[in-house]
């Protein structure tokens, strides 16, 4: 029997590591309604009632540049026209010549998150793994931790910079490594600060009543971001229920060049079976 927390190594089903999150019920959003501009003031209320019927299996960190290497090495030809950011096995005499002056290879850059990623592409990948993009129920479920309650995706369910996340101020867009920073209640990395998530729903307000496995609007003009990054002194953005929205599929080049999506990644989920 799988209890929540319960960590899994890469499999021929999913060929990542995984952590398992149980059904339940919690209460979705948050009444204090940090807001981070006047576009995104009230969208976290009102605090409503969710079950979960279903538990899901989730990536224990954002999906990493290294999980796009080996993804290519399993489908030759099929995702080269991501740029490689990092290399899986350092070899080569230019890297030699690195190591030995003292230098860093880009091996470092395979534990960062994969970023500048559409909706569109980070589904398409998700769905190559046999997964699939949480929704955004699911995500503040996982967040909230093994109590319901947390109100930061973190070990302790507090929010402390150098600590708990990674300072944007301090550190930049592009996301540190995944595992940085201790996981939460059910081991998983990263679920706020780092980078923002991509979450399968299309924006919409909340209501009040209770809802059994909400899936969004049926559509719509905006995809949820969840999980954002770190932002100093203002941990609002940081909230278990904090989301915004933006437009999910931007033509190149505007995403093409890490522009408008430079701080956002992903990571995939799979129901429990």
């Amino acid at each position: 029997m799988i209890s929540g927390g319960d960590r899994v190594t890469g499999t021929s089903k999913y060929p990542v590591e995984t952590v398992y999150v149980p059904p339940g019920t919690f209460q979705m959003g948050y009444d204090k309604c940090y807001h981070y501009s006047d576009s995104h003031k009230s969208d976290q209320c009102p605090p409503h009632t969710v079950t979960l019927t279903h538990g899901t299996h989730w990536m224990t960190t954002e999906f990493t540049n290294g999980h796009m290497e080996e993804l290519k090495k399993r489908q030759p030809g099929k995702f080269d026209h991501y740029k490689k950011w990092c290399d899986l096995e350092p070899a080569g005499w230019w890297n030699w010549i690195k190591r030995k002056l003292g230098f860093e290879t880009r091996t470092y850059m395979c534990e960062r998150p994969l970023t500048g990623v559409s909706w569109s592409q980070a589904n398409s990948i998700c769905s190559e793994l046999g997964m699939r993009l949480p929704t955004e129920a699911e995500f503040e479920y996982a967040a909230k931790g093994k109590s319901g309650k947390d109100e930061f995706a973190t070990a302790t369910g507090e929010m402390n910079s150098g600590k708990h996340f990674r300072d944007l101020c301090r550190h930049g867009v592009s996301g540190g490594d995944v595992k940085e920073y201790p996981p939460n209640s059910y081991g998983l990395y990263g679920l706020c600060g780092n980078v923002f998530k991509w979450v399968s729903d299309w924006y919409g307000t909340y209501s009040s009543d209770a809802v059994t496995d909400p899936q969004g609007p049926m559509s719509g003009t905006y995809k949820v971001l969840r999980g954002a990054e770190g932002m100093q002194d203002f941990d609002g953005p940081l909230h278990s229920a904090y989301r915004i929205f933006v437009l999910p599929d931007l033509p190149a080049p505007y995403y093409h060049f890490n522009y408008h999506y430079r701080n956002v990644g992903f990571r995939c989920v799979a129901t429990q079976k």
